[in-house]
């Protein structure tokens, strides 16, 4: 799923038709403990509409699957049929382990659900996009949903290096925009994020200018440091 622009320079972002305001749903907020009949249902979802994919599909005896690559052509659907098959398997794709990734939270994942109305899972230890069916985002969806993604990813990361505490809400969504230099106009994507925290331009002024000093205090300390130091030399 490749799109040209991120979030932050994107001309253009469409709320998805499967997103609905307020409303998280779906199996978001239960990441990690998708039901395997769930998963089970997917891919028999992805079967039914790509017979090619049930073509290249197995069960073992011990209830596990197999998925034959023999002249495999990467497609959506094919990734999303292999990423159930590596769950359902209890498999990583990773061959080294996953040790150190870092994934979004729950929060995020309901956000994501929210702004999108897909369900971002992690299946055989990578995030994986599909909707309540199985199936991959829509053509139409696919530049709105890595928008949301990559926001996503970024507020995961930003938690991990101890930018950001608990989950993204009303309360610190103007914060955290306001510390990455992003408000209202920055992007079609950002005035939507805007809009589904019913957060306002007025709202965010207090938190830029808070972000501005904050900035300005660490340059000061950094120049203070400095001169400490240049004043250390000059008397050794």
């Amino acid at each position: 799923m490749e799109v040209p622009c991120s979030y932050t320079t994107s001309p253009t972002y469409t709320r998805p038709s499967k997103a609905t305001q307020g409303d998280a749903g779906g199996f978001a907020e239960t990441l990690g403990e998708v039901d395997r009949d769930d998963l089970e249902q997917m891919l028999e979802n992805l079967c039914q509409q790509d017979p090619s994919i049930g073509k290249r599909l197995s069960q073992n005896e011990d209830g596990s699957y197999e998925f034959d690559t023999d002249g495999y052509k990467w497609s959506d659907k094919n990734f999303a049929a292999r990423a159930l098959v590596f769950e359902l398997n209890d498999q990583d794709f990773s061959l080294i382990g996953t040790e150190g990734w870092v994934y979004p939270s729950d929060g995020d994942r309901s956000l994501f659900k929210q702004l999108t109305g897909y369900n971002m899972l992690i299946l055989g230890g990578a995030c994986v996009v599909l909707d309540d069916e199985g199936f991959p985002p829509a053509a139409a969806d696919k530049s709105s949903v890595q928008q949301a993604a990559d926001f996503v990813i970024d507020i995961a990361v930003s938690r991990d290096a101890g930018h950001l505490e608990g989950e993204v809400s009303a309360e610190n969504i103007g914060a955290l925009l306001a510390a990455w230099d992003l408000g209202p106009g920055t992007s079609p994507f950002i005035d939507e994020l805007l809009r589904t925290f019913s957060v306002s331009p007025a709202d965010l002024i207090g938190f830029s200018e808070a972000a501005q000093q904050s900035q300005m205090d660490e340059l000061m300390k950094l120049v203070s440091t400095l001169d400490d130091q240049e004043g250390a030399e000059v008397v050794n």
